[in-house]
């Protein structure tokens, strides 16, 4: 290419052609495992677990004209998640509950992020060991009953051991204000 050279003045308009600008490079593995048992008299039983492990998630970093570092494992993008699922189910009624894991993560989100980093927290007199954020598990409660005709009562409870979210020490970070949480709910079908 040549050097574009502009009079003095405002640029009044470009012409150029849309193209896509960003794009991804993700890369991991899911795993999906379900399993349902008859218990006869006492209903049906199941169970299921949902696993993502992150091998590699990379942005485009359209100056550079490559791909980005692989941020797994940085803050937002953990390398693994699961949800371990059992349900029970007995003529009209249901029970079931949900655990819910993410794993712990770098303070940093990626290199350019110099203030979050092992030496950037020292530099604000944040400890090694709090320059990361923790992993988290939670609990879900559920129950539901559908024996009144088009009509289905729910209530949940979430995050039931009340744990707050692990918290982050960089500026700008939101407040672990994660809590239980009781909803209630009723379904008419018409």
């Amino acid at each position: 290419g040549r050097d574009l050279g502009f009079a003095v003045g405002p640029v009044r308009s470009i012409s150029a052609q849309y193209r896509n600008q960003n794009k991804t490079k993700v890369s991991g593995l899911d795993l999906d495992v379900r399993a349902r048992w008859g218990l006869g008299d006492w209903g049906r039983l199941s169970t299921g677990l949902e696993l993502n492990y992150q091998l590699e998630y990379r942005d485009w970093d359209s100056y550079a004209n490559t791909y980005s570092e692989n941020y797994v494992g940085g803050r937002g993008t953990p390398r693994t998640r699961a949800v371990g699922k059992l349900n029970w189910n007995r003529g009209d009624w249901s029970l079931g509950s949900r655990i819910n894991y993410r794993a712990g993560q770098k303070l940093a989100w990626g290199t350019l992020d110099s203030s979050n980093t092992l030496e950037g927290c020292a530099d604000r007199g944040v400890e090694a060991s709090a320059c990361r954020i923790a992993s988290n598990t939670t609990v879900d409660l559920w129950l539901q009953y559908s024996g009144l005709k088009n009509l289905v009562l729910s209530a949940n409870l979430f995050n039931v051991f009340d744990r707050a979210d692990p918290v982050q020490m960089r500026a700008g970070s939101y407040l672990p204000l994660a809590g239980r949480v009781a909803k209630i709910s009723a379904e008419y079908h018409f």
